[in-house]
């Protein structure tokens, strides 16, 4: 799963690392901001 591109609020996302949790830390692609969304918030581009 980690490297697989996603769709967050209409923006395209790099999917860092899932947790056990089900949460997701995700990149940017422009810069280097990370965030943490629920695997349910996302689509999977990939």
């Amino acid at each position: 799963m980690n490297g697989k591109r996603v769709m967050y609020q209409g923006k395209e996302y790099i999917v860092v690392h899932k947790y056990e949790t089900g949460y997701c830390e995700l990149k940017t692609l422009e810069y280097f901001q990370f965030i943490l969304v629920h695997e349910s918030e996302i689509t999977f581009l990939d």
